[in-house]
């Protein structure tokens, strides 16, 4: 089963997919995505959610831990709202 760990900040988006097969984790990928600065808070939403789409469905997560590093910030509670509902919607059960 694969997982995923995103770190969500105001101006990108972490994330680590990996597997854990007898208590070892095994990283599949790393990388992070930028979010553009010009972007109106809308598109910035958008984008984030079809890329970690593709990330979802090309990896088959099943599940995920979401953790914002910039907790004063609107936007990054926007960010993890818009995670939560993609993750929902496709079935990833998410891990505190």
């Amino acid at each position: 089963m694969n997982l995923i760990s995103i770190n969500i900040y105001i101006d990108k988006i972490q994330f680590e997919i990996f597997s854990i097969y007898n208590d070892k984790k095994n990283i599949i990928q790393q990388n992070e995505i930028r979010i553009p600065v010009s972007f109106s808070i809308g598109d910035k939403l958008e984008y984030i959610r079809k890329f970690i789409s593709i990330i979802i469905k090309q990896n088959k997560v099943k599940k995920a831990y979401l953790n914002i590093k910039d907790r004063l910030e609107m936007y990054t509670i926007k960010f993890e709202a818009t995670l939560e509902e993609l993750l929902s919607s496709y079935g990833v059960e998410i891990c505190n």
